[in-house]
């Protein structure tokens, strides 16, 4: 059935072309595009300065506050839903918490992705990988545009920028609205984003806050004891973004929390409820706070100091875990000469990690320690069509030996039109302190052996990648393509293994050869209405030659389109409508030979979103285009969604995501 659906998406998709094709009446109009927006963007992410993505020596995909306008969305988990090469998805333990880019879902914790803000890096190290107050708490408003790097980022960024990088860049006081929306929908769901700035003098200031709550949807599965049971996923959610500019000082504030009903620490129903069911919340908090300064010495010479704090907070039943950072960060830029750009920085990571316990003792004793690193990257532009880059970073961890992860790309300009990158480089993500720290031995038996347990080592190494990416890519005034392939080998991965006391132990053994394809596309018929598409493939196989072991979806397509309908009502009606399709995925039974299946399995399934802005044109109101109502439809097509379970694997699937829903919002400008 669900292939069904995804051709009448399509075919009804192809049907609206000539309506907008038609409205493209002469070359004047083309001209008349925002073509900064559809094609030169210019980006940050991949070289720590602002250059034309083009330019950019990385497979690099940008979602501008325009997308996220116009296709709609709750959080930041589903914008990036739609972005090409990204499934995003959760666990019974951290729900709404993994970007699984490139077939990348090996663990319920999320470090494989490196995620920012403005460019500062949001990892937590005490399990490296507990993200979902990030993803669902972030006020959307504020942020200017989304830089996704497929590929490694190690070089400028350090530990988890692994199979990739998202980079939230907010806007500045001159480009924010001064907006307030509220919300409501299904599940009983409220919600509120608001919106300011100052402007004054040297002062510039942008401020954006959401706060989302809804009681959930029906989250129903049988356990690993076979019992049946259900609660509804509710979740909670409050999100501050503040960014300053002072002259030469920036600072960048977050505050992040986010509750989540959840299903527990393990796939089992608590027994003392009938029907066994679920009372259990997860927490999260984030906190960054961070300062920077940018010091110009004359036109070609700059130098970059940051100083952030940034803590996190998680809380469940059984335990509460913290970690304290503080993240020192230089970086120098030198354009040595016209066709020479030279960049050297070098950081100071102090970590405090400790956990306290609740139900349970706390598994993880209070440490501290500092990781170093120094890297350096040169941009050179040896004709009027090839520029390279040449980079690498190194890094010292406590109780391991340093490591150094190189890269080298270039970007060949065939003419104005289209060109080639092929990047080669190596990316790491060191273990945390769950990971080397962790300490919970379980006992004992009626012979006076343990039953169990989990157990850290100081002296893993860093999980490493190394990757061979290419892309050709094409664009002119109204359409921008590419196609991409890749490659990369995993070693080292972490993985655990059961020692003679029955003990699990954290161990470097894992390896993993991953390789695939992603093409994407985009085309404006005029200021307003456009379409966009993308297609994503890959295959991964260990070592020992089990196939498809990380049990991401081996191929995703996805479509969308918007349209401005001019002088209904006397008003310019937008209508968006967004469709991912994500391939079955695969059985964890190639992970856990001894699961047992008792859930549904983890179908292929469409994810169709519509969003329709209905401008109120109130006279009333100094901004009265500004003023507006939106109807956001999610998983119109109803499906019941599975995924397979990659945290405990004593079950094959857990439930993953909503059914329909509805949401009304309304937008008013102050």
């Amino acid at each position: 059935m669900t292939i069904f659906k995804l051709m009448f998406i399509v075919l009804f998709s192809m049907f609206l072309l000539p309506v907008h094709a038609g409205q493209v009446e002469d070359m004047d109009d083309l001209l008349a595009l925002n073509l900064e927006d559809l094609i030169h963007i210019r980006v940050e992410t991949v070289s720590k300065y602002s250059q034309k993505s083009i330019d950019a020596a990385a497979i690099i995909e940008v979602i501008t506050a325009k997308d996220i306008q116009n296709f709609g969305a709750n959080s930041l988990l589903e914008v990036l839903d739609r972005a090409s090469s990204i499934s995003m998805s959760g666990t019974f333990f951290f729900p709404q918490n993994s970007v699984s880019m490139r077939g990348g879902l090996s663990t319920g914790a999320d470090h494989h992705v490196l995620l920012l803000l403005n460019g500062r890096p949001m990892r937590d190290s005490f399990s490296g990988g507990e993200n979902f107050s990030y993803f669902t708490a972030v006020p959307l408003n504020i942020i200017k545009q989304i830089e996704i790097i497929r590929g490694p980022g190690s070089v400028l960024y350090g530990s988890n920028a692994y199979t990739g990088v998202i980079n939230l860049i907010t806007k500045n006081a001159d480009e924010i609205e001064q907006q307030v929306t509220l919300e409501t929908g299904r599940f009983s769901s409220t919600g509120v984003q608001a919106s300011s700035y100052l402007n004054q003098g040297d002062l510039a200031l942008s401020v954006a806050v959401k706060w989302f709550k809804e009681d959930g949807w029906g989250f129903n599965a049988i356990d690993n004891n076979g019992n049946w049971g259900s609660f509804d996923a509710g979740e909670n959610n409050l999100g501050l973004v503040i960014n300053a500019q002072y002259n030469a000082i920036n600072f960048n504030g977050l505050l992040t929390n986010a509750k989540q009903d959840f299903w527990g620490a393990t796939s089992t129903w608590q027994a003392d409820t009938q029907p066994p069911s679920s009372n259990l919340q997860v927490q999260s908090q984030r906190v960054l706070l961070d300062f920077g300064y940018k010091h110009t010495f004359n036109d070609d010479h700059y130098l970059d100091a940051n100083l952030s704090y940034n803590t996190q907070h998680f809380s469940h039943i059984n335990y509460d875990s913290f970690s304290k950072n503080v993240f020192f960060e230089l970086s120098h830029h030198w354009q040595v000469s016209k066709d020479l750009h030279w960049l050297i920085g070098g950081s100071a990571w102090h970590q405090n990690v400790y956990s306290e316990p609740k139900v349970k003792v706390a598994p993880v004793p209070k440490f501290s320690q500092v990781w170093l690193s120094l890297y350096s990257q040169a941009q050179y532009r040896s004709s009027k069509n090839v520029e390279w880059t040449l980079g690498a970073q190194i890094n010292k961890i406590p109780d391991v030996s340093a490591n150094l992860v190189p890269r080298i790309g270039v970007v060949y300009q065939i003419n104005e039109n289209s060109g080639i990158k092929v990047n080669y480089g190596q990316a790491f993500r060191a273990a945390y302190g769950v990971e080397t720290h962790f300490d919970l031995v379980i006992c004992c038996r009626e012979d006076g052996t343990n039953k169990g347990g989990l157990r850290g080592s100081p002296s893993l190494k860093p999980e490493t990648i190394t990757t061979l990416d290419a892309q050709y890519f094409y664009h002119n005034g109204q359409s921008k393509f590419g196609f991409s392939v890749f490659h990369s080998k995993q070693t080292d991965l972490i993985e655990r293994e059961r020692a003679a006391d029955r003990v699990l132990d954290f161990i470097n053994r894992g390896e993993l050869m991953v390789q695939g394809l992603e093409l994407e596309y985009k085309y404006a018929f005029n200021r307003d209405s456009q379409f966009i598409a993308s297609y994503a493939f890959q295959e991964n196989k260990t070592k020992a030659g089990i196939e498809n072991f990380t049990l991401a979806p081996s191929a995703m397509f996805k479509i969308g389109f918007t349209h401005v309908f001019e002088k209904i009502l006397n008003r310019n009606i937008k209508l968006a409508v967004y469709n991912a399709h994500f391939n079955e995925a695969f059985d964890n039974i190639i992970r856990h030979p001894n699961r047992k299946e008792v859930n549904p399995t983890a179908k292929g399934y469409n994810m169709l979103t519509a969003n329709l802005h209905f401008p109120l044109n109130i006279d009333l109101l100094t901004d009265k285009e500004k003023a507006y109502v939106e109807i956001y439809g999610y998983n119109l097509l109803d499906e019941n969604i599975y995924q397979p379970e990659v945290a405990g694997g004593q079950i094959n699937t857990n439930p993953l995501k909503a059914g329909r829903s509805l949401y009304l919002s309304l937008t008013l400008p102050f």
